[in-house]
């Protein structure tokens, strides 16, 4: 059987409150094999990948997401996937404007688990 993969939650030099809450409701869905750094971080995911790679050994994770923001790219996610503590592959999403929080939903319980 596999073991479960550990996602890390890294926000960007700048992350903003909206990616916060994002990261906070994506971290819901994984717990409880998660890790959330409350610092941000000055990291270039697709310019440097060391730091990455770093971060994925250290903290034994190989599910890492980066927010970040910036003008061209507003409320942006980076997905990371590592594969022996290396960058196994990168995908960026934006997060629109009118994003739904699982607070702006009734039912706002899921169970533990849920895949």
């Amino acid at each position: 059987m596999e073991n479960t993969k550990t996602a890390l939650f890294i926000p960007g030099n700048t992350s903003n409150k909206a990616l916060h809450d994002i990261t906070v409701d994506l971290s819901a869905l994984k717990k409880p094999f998660i890790k959330r750094f409350t610092k941000k971080n000055s990291i270039l995911p697709f310019e440097d990948s060391s730091s990455l790679e770093f971060l994925s050994e250290k903290n034994d994770a190989s599910l890492l997401v980066l927010s970040t923001n910036n003008k061209k790219r507003p409320n942006n996610l980076t997905f990371i996937r590592t594969f022996d503590y290396k960058v196994y592959d990168m995908i960026e999403l934006q997060a629109m404007a009118d994003y739904k929080l699982f607070e702006d939903f009734k039912k706002t319980t899921f169970q533990v688990g849920l895949k």
